[in-house]
């Protein structure tokens, strides 16, 4: 939705239920400018629910899944990626199957077809229900990505703690990716690929809610990489 608000041109891939939210949800998106024909409805099973804490600092959340894990192969649609530039998932998609592997097949197809693939690895333990280990699974999608964006909160929870943003960028290099950009909050943002890392300082703001920070970071870095823009440029 915010990649549409820039005046990009987005659509989702997803499930939802046959209820009201799901309804709220399309309706809302559509609005919003985002292409809505590959939202698939998913009977007798409810729209999944997040509840977020408003927070200036790391919000707290309650997760109630439901349509959005019952995504099968059909409900990919293929023949719009020759015209795709960009396709781009998270851990939260990655977290349950049968979406897991429906996803992973997805990704591997939009490679092949030329799309470049952007992931966001917000994994967190209360979410994952693959008996495979986060990472086990991540391994398999960043051969396939050109930019990942981890926060230091999913480093931490992926990796440990202790380790410098610059070790967790490497981390994420070493699995096959070819670009990191690591949040780090108030610190700013480090900028990783093969040839060394580089700091970017955060612009001063009043912080007032950080819920969506990262959707939101997400979408402009996106759009300016794809306009040409370089990846400093982009985060700048």
């Amino acid at each position: 939705m915010n990649v549409a608000r820039l005046g990009g041109s987005s659509a989702i891939v997803a499930r939802v239920g046959d209820d009201s939210l799901g309804l709220f949800l399309r309706h809302h998106l559509a609005t919003a400018g985002v292409e809505t024909a590959y939202l698939r409805v998913t009977p007798r099973v409810p729209t999944t629910l997040a509840i977020v804490t408003r927070h200036i600092a790391t919000p707290d959340f309650a997760i109630y899944r439901g349509a959005d894990a019952q995504m099968v192969p059909d409900d990919m649609p293929l023949a719009v990626l020759p015209e795709t530039s960009l396709v781009h998932t998270s851990a939260f998609a990655l977290s349950r199957e049968p979406t897991c592997s429906t996803v992973l097949n997805f990704i591997a197809q939009a490679h092949a077809n030329g799309c470049l693939i952007s992931f966001d690895p917000n994994y967190h333990p209360r979410l994952w229900e693959m008996e495979s280990e986060p990472l086990t699974v991540f391994e398999k999608i960043c051969p396939y990505v050109f930019l990942v964006k981890p926060s230091l909160d999913d480093c931490i929870r992926l990796f440990g703690v202790g380790d410098t943003p610059e070790r967790y960028a490497e981390r994420f290099l070493a699995m096959g990716v070819r670009e990191v950009v690591l949040t780090m909050g108030q610190g700013g943002v480090l900028h990783a690929d093969s040839g060394g890392a580089s700091y970017h300082a955060n612009k001063q703001v009043e912080v007032v809610d950080v819920t969506g920070a990262g959707d939101s970071f997400w979408a402009g870095l996106l759009l300016a990489k794809l306009e040409g823009y370089t990846t400093a440029e982009a985060i700048r």
